[in-house]
């Protein structure tokens, strides 16, 4: 009995693993969904340099005001050159590639991918007017 509790114990920490995954991407969309006004104005404030905006919450803020993104990321991983998720306002309601780049999108299924000359690849869809779910492998 003790052997499959050990085997038990180790699926069930691979399965929060994976699903806390799902969970904080599900939780930043809903946020996102019922906050999406108050969200919208800090975006167009941090666009105009009106708000300092590194953080917002529990997020980590990029604001890249040529392109007129803001992202807002929901998780990055702890090894260098990893993966980044979040979302960003698209104050054009366009699609673009992680960090505003400008690499070329190609539509795929809900959304978009892009890929860069360096292997670096991502997807992005949209979750509501100007506003975007992003995955960045780096």
């Amino acid at each position: 009995m003790k052997r499959h509790r050990g085997k038990i114990v180790l699926v069930l920490l691979l399965l929060a693993l994976v699903g806390s995954f799902t969970l904080r991407d599900a939780a930043a969309r809903a946020y996102l969904r019922l906050n999406s006004q108050k969200m919208e104005e800090f975006a167009r404030e941090a666009l105009v340099g009106e708000t300092e905006a590194d953080h917002y919450g529990p997020w980590r803020v990029s604001v890249w005001r040529e392109k007129k993104i803001v992202e807002f990321h929901t998780w990055q991983s702890p090894a260098t050159g990893g993966n980044e998720r979040g979302f960003y306002y698209s104050a054009n309601n366009t699609p673009v590639s992680f960090q505003a780049t400008g690499y070329p999108l190609a539509t795929d299924g809900a959304g978009w991918r892009w890929a860069d000359p360096y292997g670096n690849y991502g997807y992005t869809e949209r979750i509501l007017a100007n506003w975007f779910w992003f995955d960045a492998v780096l």
